[in-house]
């Protein structure tokens, strides 16, 4: 394209923040501003848009007018909008023309790679060939815009990339090794509601010595929780032991948790402390106690209620002063129902109780948690990767993590080590063939109860489902409409989900 007499000037450079009360724009590129307020919690997006036609530039203007929390620098040159993101390195979202004067949509895409991996870039021409797109594409684009567009195909595309920026730069923003809830809570990263409603008593049980019972579904980080209890204890300069109890056959509960003496059997050919004495003044951590055999519950309810054990051939009972924590992912209440599990156990267990959430359901961590990871990553084994393309962000988003935690953080190293660029890319986490990953498998394993593989199949439909209506349409209002269900109702599902939505305030 070439600029005409109509153009503006080259030198058009026009930038308005709608948090900031109506602006008024040069004569040739439109009139005031609507004036729109943020909130203080959600800085605008800054958008630069490039294009050498005006109309183009007033069309987008007015076609976003109504979006909240958008901040739009309007260029009319390539070269300029270069010397733009070269000058701030603070824009979060690119839209672009491909053919422009001075420099195109080519060399902008180019820049804005070389500057950030991870930066939203949309394009949009009216004559790019098949193979032009794709070669876009590959560089880097992350969605195409054809010319002539309507207003809601832009709008639609705007709020996506919108939503997709804010995330982006919310990751990016936040200190990925150390957050500050790193402070109360060593160890644990999550800014999530859900998981700070999990978490909120944490630091208040943490000082007392009574048993600490946490739950949650496997992967979710129960370990580093009871980690983190006891480094806020008054014991945390002694010894944190560990224990997988379903490693623990009735043959090995004795001798592992209370010790042996010389002789007491075939093979104890020296004195062993076992994990009691060896924490003592500490902390020992019970995993998986839903699986501890009858026998070594039994066992376990004497050590809590006495405070002493009797090591295998020990004729007299030891003295311990140990702050025992259990976790599982069970639900005890129903194997004490089914008989699987000793009610005065749990009793015991449970004076303090923690249940983490699974990872689907505090969706506003998975990128911190994601930016955690590959920096570990980047820290550990020199992975070249710093950020996260907007496919590979979408994907994560997208993904139900039926693993949880454990399940990112693994997806997330082996992404870093083989990830070619400086961004870790949507085919480098390999989630593209089950982005339902919460449904529940059939084919393999233990089949379990109807309803529960009813209600987790209708749970992953619906995460899916609000995931990307809330992408498509941040407005909770629109979104209900669009979604053809009452605003109350796709609150309560949202609320359910661990979603957010602008509006989605409770009634």
């Amino acid at each position: 394209m070439t600029t005409t007499a109509a153009s503006p000037p080259q030198h058009a450079h026009t930038r308005f923040t709608k948090a900031e009360g109506p602006a008024r724009l040069p004569a040739n590129l439109g009139g005031p501003v609507p004036e729109t307020t943020l909130s203080p919690a959600a800085p605008p997006v800054r958008c630069l848009v490039v294009d050498d036609e005006p109309a183009i530039l007033e069309t987008i203007r007015r076609g976003t007018a109504h979006l909240d929390g958008l901040d739009l620098t309007l260029i009319n040159r390539g070269d300029l909008a270069i010397q733009a993101l070269q000058a701030e390195d603070s824009f979060d979202l690119v839209l672009s023309d491909v053919r422009m004067p001075g420099a195109s949509g080519h060399e902008v895409l180019r820049r804005v790679r070389q500057l950030s991996p991870d930066i939203p870039v949309l394009l949009m021409s009216a004559v790019a060939t098949v193979d032009e797109i794709l070669q876009l594409q590959n560089a880097g684009a992350t969605l195409f815009l054809r010319k002539p567009f309507g207003l809601p195909e832009l709008q639609l595309m705007l709020r996506h990339a919108q939503h997709l920026a804010r995330q982006l730069r919310t990751a990016r923003d936040l200190n990925r090794v150390a957050p500050a809830d790193e402070v109360t809570l060593p160890g644990l990263v999550g800014r999530s509601p859900a998981f700070k409603r999990a978490l909120v008593h944490l630091a208040a049980l943490a000082r007392t010595d009574a048993p600490l019972l946490i739950g949650g579904e496997t992967g979710t980080g129960k370990e580093l929780v009871a980690r983190a209890a006891h480094k806020l204890s008054p014991r945390k300069d002694a010894p944190f032991m560990a224990v997988n109890c379903s490693a623990l056959t009735d043959t090995l509960v004795d001798s592992e948790l209370f010790g042996h003496e010389k002789g007491a059997f075939t093979g104890a050919l020296k004195d062993s402390p076992g994990l009691f004495r060896a924490a003592n003044g500490g902390t020992i951590f019970l995993d998986e106690i839903g699986d501890l055999s009858a026998s070594g519950q039994a066992k376990l309810l004497r050590v809590l209620q006495e405070r002493e054990i009797r090591p295998v051939g020990a004729t007299h009972s030891v003295k311990v002063n140990v702050r025992v924590i259990a976790a599982t992912h069970r639900d005890l209440a129903q194997m004490v129902a089914a008989g699987q599990f000793r009610q005065d156990l749990l009793y015991r267990l449970k004076v303090g109780e923690v249940t983490l959430p699974p990872l689907r359901k505090r969706p506003d961590d998975i990128l911190l948690l994601a930016h955690t990871f590959l920096e570990k990553c980047r820290k550990e084994f020199g992975a070249a990767a710093t950020a996260f393309s907007p496919e590979a962000v979408t994907a994560m988003m997208a993904y139900g993590w039926p693993g949880n935690v454990r399940e990112l953080e693994a997806t997330v190293t082996r992404a870093a080590a083989v990830a070619a660029g400086a961004a870790v890319t949507a085919e480098d986490l390999g989630l593209a063939a089950s982005p339902g990953g919460s449904a529940p498998s059939l084919s393999a394993g233990m089949l379990p109860a109807f309803s529960e593989a009813k209600q987790q199949t209708i749970d992953a439909f619906e995460r899916a489902y609000l995931t990307r209506l809330v992408a498509e349409q941040p407005a909770v209002t629109l979104a209900a409409q669009q979604a053809g269900m009452d605003r109350k109702s796709l609150y309560r599902l949202l609320k359910k989900h661990g979603l957010s939505a602008h509006g989605a305030e409770e009634e």
